[in-house]
């Protein structure tokens, strides 16, 4: 991080913290958005429409540009991605990212009610941060020893399975949801999607050329008409 001093008049000088902000982000999320906006006039005219009374086709209310130029930002951002496994990894262990996967483990191991879970988290939050440490650097002794305070039991999770559920590995794939990040269940999603898009083009190639036919068919009926 840089710091940028700011010149005064009385010699002293104020440092202002200078950061690089997400802008393709930024401005892909208020493309998309602008995007959601002009898709809901469309709804509104349509609904608004006398039939019959009034057409409203000469407004032209379909946003075709916009969808096109949010995912070719889309793409671009996409495209630009460049992963570091060992700093993502390390960023993650620096805080307490992964806390809640304790409350979510205790209820699904050993159907201990998630609020008692949530509250067992929170206060070993609050110890290892209290010691300087970062989560896993928590002796499993002092979290059982926590625990056994918070619950008056013993603590429901071996050595191993406390290191395993703290850990950013088992927070992504240790879930098997609808649209997790897990890779098998993106993989998933990714076929979904290829399967809809190729749907939707056979659907509209066979539209296209159904127009085609029916524009060659008035022609052959005007030309037939004029011999």
């Amino acid at each position: 991080m840089v710091l940028a001093g700011d010149g005064r008049a009385d010699g002293r000088f104020q440092h202002h913290a200078q950061k690089r902000n997400p802008a393709a982000l930024e401005q892909l999320r208020a493309q998309s958005s602008i995007m959601l906006g002009e898709m809901q006039t469309v709804l509104l005219i349509a609904h608004n429409n006398r039939t019959g009374m009034f057409d409203y086709r000469m407004y032209d209310p379909v946003p075709c540009a916009r969808p096109l130029q949010v995912l070719k930002l889309l793409r671009q951002v996409v495209d630009g991605i460049v992963v570091n496994k060992e700093r993502a990894l390390a960023e993650v262990k620096a805080d307490y990212s992964t806390t809640t996967e304790i409350a979510d483990a205790l209820m699904q191991r050993a159907d201990v009610p998630f609020r008692t879970g949530h509250h067992f988290a929170s206060r070993l939050t609050d110890y290892g941060r209290g010691k300087g440490l970062k989560l896993h650097e928590i002796p499993y002794a002092d979290a059982a020893r926590l625990y056994k305070e918070e619950t008056g039991k013993e603590f429901p999770l071996s050595a191993v399975n406390f290191s395993e559920v703290i850990s950013a590995e088992y927070m992504v794939f240790g879930r098997k949801g609808l649209g997790g990040p897990q890779l098998s269940e993106v993989n998933r999603m990714l076929s979904a999607a290829r399967d809809r898009v190729s749907s939707d083009t056979a659907w509209v190639k066979d539209r296209t050329e159904d127009l085609a036919r029916a524009d060659a068919a008035l022609e052959n009926a005007f030309a037939a008409l004029a011999t």
